[in-house]
């Protein structure tokens, strides 16, 4: 599964994970309860067949959403995944290193915080829903935030200071080592967005908002 079929299958499961992450939501004053969008959520439970929240398949969705996941993070990915790079100081995927034009040219950098916010964001429900599966996971979920977000904390030294954001523009650049014709370029900001939105989930998640 490379990086597209993965922001594909993520972001299919934003809605299911907005409600793992927020069990209660108030709208007008009024609490609306988890049970209305998961059957499975209803008070009174356990109900039968019903263990924890549930993917289009039946399935856990902890389940649904690790299994694409954890290759990614096990470096078990049959014919890709993520490598540190040393020299740019950040993570690279095995096909992009050799592969300039592959994975939208994430080996050379670009759009990486439109990526790698996709699996920060599924890494974050899944660490909220399943604490143990996140203790597991933790060095390499703070890794993939770390790459694009990180601010200079000493535990990330190994990570490049503020790699896609521009504190004088004050937004993001999604071009990495490569030139554009038109500049830096940041053509997607709904992604960029979704990046930053991810690292604070993830905060939330780990309880620790100064992982960056």
């Amino acid at each position: 599964m490379g990086i597209s079929s993965m922001k594909t299958f993520i972001l299919c499961l934003l809605i299911v994970g907005m409600v793992a992450l927020n069990e209660g939501v108030e709208a007008g004053g009024t609490s609306i309860n988890p049970g209305v969008l998961d059957p499975c959520l209803k008070p009174g439970g356990p109900h039968p067949g019903c263990s924890g929240p549930r993917g289009s398949n039946g399935e856990p969705i902890g389940k649904y959403l690790a299994d694409p996941i954890e290759p990614w993070l096990d470096g078990t990915l049959s014919g890709n995944g993520f490598l540190y790079d040393p020299k740019w100081g950040g993570l690279v995927t095995q096909q992009g290193s050799t592969d300039r034009g592959a994975d939208f040219g994430f080996g050379v950098y670009n759009d990486h915080h439109y990526h790698l916010g996709y699996f920060v964001y599924g890494i974050s429900v899944l660490a909220k829903i399943d604490r143990a599966w996140g203790s597991k996971y933790k060095p390499q979920a703070y890794s993939l935030a770390a790459d694009f977000i990180n601010i200079g904390n000493r535990s990330n030294s190994n990570y490049l200071r503020l790699r896609c954001f521009d504190l004088y523009k004050l937004h993001s650049w999604a071009g990495g080592l490569t030139e554009f014709g038109d500049g830096r370029d940041q053509e997607s900001t709904s992604e960029a967005v979704n990046a930053y939105y991810s690292a604070a989930l993830m905060g939330l998640a780990y309880e620790n908002f100064w992982f960056f």
